[in-house]
């Protein structure tokens, strides 16, 4: 149990190690700090994180809670540079450096950490778009103030690249008309920028095209042929994630709302032999079978191209797993029957998300969830009685995880050394961070 944050935790990350070691942590929370957590040996050759200043880097600077932190991909072994976003409307970029003694360290001195400003309420969320040659990546950021900004590295005049808010290094992109709930990125082919997708408490998803400027530079734009508007849902929509494509073509999207419905968005022709997507029926499925709003969505790895399996989870207290089938058409879509549609039930409150596990031979992975009723749950496939396999909350096939006093905000699994299950970590609104290995039970 790692203790040191006096507020809820937020969240946590594991940095990438080297030969199977248990990696660096970095916890986010309401008391405006960010934790680095080295493990360290316990004393009896085993490794473990603790909280004392050797093995805790606790980075202040933040004067609002802190809502999240990435970390960007490092070209070599070292410490990578982490992006953190707060209440306080910034955006603060860490760079890691020598303390002194030859060990490196992330401090909040103006050299090591970039303060990026500009917006006038939270920001909500950063991702960090795919780069080049080790070179800074572009970040993209969402706020409650109903923009997106793409921030641009530059040279800041002595060499180093550096995050600044100019408007030739930020762009701000506007259309949606209340808070922006999140962006992710589609993948790119041959070096563009990449499509954004956008989804906003306004109802409504956008599709970001970046074109040519004028000046021969990429940028993303908000007129009706760089920038979609997907509508349907109707309330808020709170995710959005795309299914893997082949051959370069625009993904599946699938998107989840407060409406209590999932849709699933194919790209079309629209008559002119661009691709695109729209809310009608042959290009939208409504996935209904929700009581309440949707929390999120998960795609399964699928084998040989088909549709995956998706996982959801509910204000409803329940967790479903959608089995893409065939309508007879011989088109393949998802639907609630009962067939195609598990329902898992346990939880007694709202479930807060759901991750997979890595799983061998194409087989159901292990799934673990987490919910508002303190608990963490590992649920287990196996076979229905009919050959095909499923998953239960009997006993054997679904452990519950307790130890949590508050809601149970997050969990994430550590890379495991070999096919065993991973160490999981857990965070909770009871302001500590549960570490849990597994053991063997006897049998």
């Amino acid at each position: 149990v790692l203790e040191g944050h006096i507020y809820d935790v937020n969240g946590v990350i594991a940095l990438p190690s080297a030969d199977g070691q248990l990696p660096v942590l970095v916890s986010w929370s309401d008391d405006k700090t960010i934790r680095v957590w080295h493990p360290a040996d316990d004393g009896t050759g085993a490794m473990r994180y603790t909280a004392d200043t050797a093995s805790c880097k606790v980075l202040e600077g933040h004067t609002g809670d802190v809502n999240g932190v990435i970390a960007l991909p490092s070209a070599d072994s070292q410490l990578p540079v982490l992006v953190s976003w707060s209440r306080d409307r910034t955006i603060r970029v860490w760079h890691a450096a020598d303390d002194g003694t030859g060990a490196m360290r992330y401090t909040a001195d103006s050299a090591s950490c970039e303060v990026l400003e500009g917006y006038i309420y939270n920001v909500n969320g950063v991702i960090a778009l795919p780069s080049a040659d080790g070179q800074l990546p572009i970040l993209v950021s969402w706020s409650r103030d109903r923009t997106i900004r793409v921030w641009h590295a530059a040279d800041d005049g002595t060499g180093a690249m550096r995050y600044t808010a100019d408007s030739a290094s930020c762009e701000v992109l506007e259309g949606h008309t209340t808070w922006v709930n999140g962006v992710i990125a589609l993948p790119s082919a041959d070096g563009q920028l990449p499509v954004l997708v956008s989804w906003s408490d306004d109802k409504t998803i956008r599709v970001w095209h970046a074109a040519y400027d004028g000046t021969g530079a990429m940028r993303y734009t908000a007129d009706s042929a760089s920038c979609e508007v997907l509508e349907g849902h109707i309330y808020n929509v709170w995710g959005v994630i795309a299914l893997p494509s082949a051959d370069g073509q625009l993904p599946v999207l699938v998107s989840w709302s407060r409406d209590n419905t999932i849709r699933v968005w194919h790209a079309a022709d629209d008559g002119t032999g661009a691709m695109r997507y729209t809310e009608d029926s042959a290009s939208c499925e409504v996935l209904k079978g929700h009581t309440s709003g949707v929390e999120g969505v998960i795609a399964l790895p699928s084998a040989d191209g088909q549709l995956p399996v998706l996982v959801s989870w509910s204000w409803d207290n329940t967790i479903r797993v959608w089995h893409a089938a065939d309508d007879g058409s011989g088109a393949v879509w998802y639907t609630a029957d009962r067939v195609s549609c598990e329902v898992l039930e346990g939880h007694i409150y709202n479930v807060r998300g759901v991750i997979a596990l890595p799983s061998a031979d194409g087989q159901l992975p292990v799934l673990v969830s987490w919910s508002i009723d303190k608990t963490v749950r590992v649920w287990h496939a196996a076979d229905d009685g009919t050959g095909a396999m499923r998953y239960t909350a009997d006993r054997d096939s679904c452990e519950v995880l307790e130890g949590h006093t508050d809601d149970v905000e997050g969990v994430i699994a550590l890379p495991s050394a070999d096919s065993q299950l991973p160490v999981l970590v857990s965070w909770s609104w009871d302001r500590t961070i549960r570490v849990w290995h597994p053991v063997d039970d006897g049998t």
